[in-house]
Parts: C-alpha cells; structure tokens; sequence
C-alpha cells in the first residue's frame, strides 16, 4: 500500500503521529517512538528485564550481574500486568493474549507518558480480549496513564471510548 498524502498530524508530549490518505482510499498512520517486540528466546522475566535496563540507562553496566540489577522494577511491572506466574517461561511459548501482556509489560518498563497500542487485541479469543482491554482500562486508572489505542473491533471500541 502506497503511504499517500499526509492529512494530518497529532503530537502528543513528545511522539508524533502521521496520518495518511493513501491513493487507494485507505487511511493510514505512523507513528515516531518505540515499537516494543518480545524475544521468543528469552523468558518473560528476561525480556521485561532487558527494558528496564534500557530504561535505567545500564545495558553496559560492566560491574553488575544482570539478574540483579532492576529486579525490583521488573517484578513491579510484571506485576502490573498479571505476567508473575510466567516468569521464567520462554516468550515464544505463551497464548497471544500473554504475548500481548508482555508487550505491554516491555512498553510499561519504559514508564511513558503515553501507550500508544496498534490493535492491542488481533489475534485473540473474546476472553483474551476481555482481559487485555481490562488491563488497559486498569493502567490509565491506576496509573494515570493516557492510552491511546487503535482497533477495528467493534465490540471492544465502544468500551475504550471515554479518554
């Protein structure tokens, strides 16, 4: 799909989001940031941990061990997001609503200020579903943090529309 003419634009703190005409009707978007993405290798408790290390600025922290450094944060937001029982499971292994979590979880070590989320539930049953969007509602009420999110499903829009 060709990306068209740019028909819009909304900055929001520090990302800008493009929205796009495109030649065949289509409208799209893009969006400058961060796109989290899980290592199917590494455990959930590795790929979170890896995040806040980014985070903290220590990813060449040439006198500590890894595994023990931001270990507090990271169980803090594996916490948040329902994935403590999964820590030591390879993210390749987990259901679609988990894998979504622990994007979630990878995009919340970076404590934004706004999550943008691109169709947060594709790909999952409605009790996946449910459960995502109730964790979503959970993050911007607990934590005051303003979401963003983008889907086609209409059974989950209407839910999601109040912020």
């Amino acid at each position: 799909m060709s990306r068209g003419n740019v028909v819009g634009t909304i900055v929001v703190y520090d990302y800008t989001v493009f929205f796009f005409q495109a030649e065949d009707g289509i409208r799209d978007y893009d969006v400058t940031g961060v796109q989290t993405c899980a290592l199917p290798i590494l455990t959930v408790m590795e790929n979170v941990r890896s995040a806040v290390h980014a985070h903290m600025d220590v990813t060449l922290n040439m006198f500590g061990k890894a595994n023990q450094i931001g270990t507090d944060e990271t169980i803090h937001v594996l916490d948040l997001c329902g994935m403590t029982g999964n820590v030591d499971t390879p993210a390749g292994q987990l259901s679609q609503g988990d894998k979504k979590k622990l994007e979630l979880a990878i995009a919340l070590a970076g404590q934004p200020k706004l999550l943008f989320l691109d169709e947060p539930t594709a790909g999952m049953s409605r009790e996946e579903t449910q459960e995502t969007m109730e964790l979503v509602d959970r993050l911007n009420r607990d934590l005051g943090l303003s979401v963003l999110v983008t889907r086609s499903e209409e059974h989950t829009s209407a839910r999601q529309s109040r912020r």
